[in-house]
């Protein structure tokens, strides 16, 4: 398989996994929503003030609909906290499952191929490249500096200092260095 298809099959992958990873979060999110949302509206139902309610509850229009939004938005955050980790969780499978496809790319083939999926319409496509690009995209770091012309007048690490002095910051001005004697 020659680079380009095995490129645009690999970028096409990398797309099915977001998406894939997406569903799986949107799947479990509904998952755990749709009952608690049942239980909620079976809740409101019985407690209806125009009905008087199963349980009795005497409350106003305005209450029951505060307390309907609440819960409600109590069970969007709770559906959405159980869900992010199943959508981390399926990025990393996807991650380790294409990272030996990209691994028989060359470093500049992979990077360019997964700088190109970082513009991409869905996130969890962007953060499946992004990871993959940190792993696989070829060096990172800035090449080093070469170093400077020495001027004459620096210290050299080849010359050690002679044992027993200490350089002059080190020493208390109230104190003379060894072998200058005593400041009386």
């Amino acid at each position: 398989m020659s680079d380009e298809p095995q490129i645009a099959a690999l970028r096409d992958d990398i797309r099915r996994a977001g998406q894939n990873t997406r569903i799986v979060r949107l799947v479990v999110a509904a998952g755990v929503f749709t009952p608690l949302a049942a239980l909620l509206a079976a809740v409101a139902y019985l407690s209806l003030p125009v009905w008087g309610g199963w349980l009795g509850w005497t409350v106003g229009i305005p209450v029951w609909i505060f307390a309907l939004l609440t819960f409600g938005g109590v069970f969007c955050l709770l559906s959405g906290l159980v869900a992010l980790p199943f959508g981390v969780a399926r990025r990393a499978l996807h991650r380790r499952r294409l990272g030996s496809r990209l691994a028989v790319l060359a470093p500049t083939e992979c990077a360019h191929l997964l700088r190109s999926l970082e513009q991409e319409r869905l996130d969890d496509t962007r953060k499946l490249a992004a990871s993959l690009l940190r792993d696989f995209g070829g060096a990172t770091e800035l090449t080093p500096a070469t170093l400077p012309n020495a001027r004459g007048d620096e210290a050299s690490p080849a010359e050690p200092k002679p044992r027993g002095t200490a350089p002059a910051s080190c020493v208390p001005p109230h104190v003379s260095a060894p072998g200058q004697g005593s400041p009386n």
